[in-house]
């Protein structure tokens, strides 16, 4: 017979949407920690016609959360960085329910 005693480590990794900005979708997905803090994410940014504009990618958290945006088409980042940091404040705003 075992018997647990502590829960030591949990990681949960969901996948997600975001739609409620105008004119952009994000697909990616979330890791949460023991403490449901999100730990690291990622997440492809489309506009309203579907077309690429950036992916992101997030790890570390508060005062150490480093972000990194990749394959962003030139003249766009500003509008990729926007909806990057709403969606990465919206994760970190919340914790998937199963």
């Amino acid at each position: 017979m075992v018997t647990f005693t502590e829960t030591t480590q949990r990681n949960t990794r969901a996948n997600y949407i975001k739609d409620d900005l105008s004119g952009y979708k994000v697909i990616g997905n979330a890791n949460y920690n023991l403490q449901n803090k999100l730990t690291d994410a990622s997440g492809d940014i489309r506009d309203k016609e579907h077309k690429h504009i950036a992916n992101f990618n997030v790890y570390a958290e508060g005062e150490f959360a480093r972000v990194n945006l990749t394959d962003c088409i030139a003249g766009r980042m500003s509008e990729a960085v926007e909806v990057a940091e709403a969606t990465l404040a919206d994760l970190a705003a919340t914790y998937p329910q199963e």
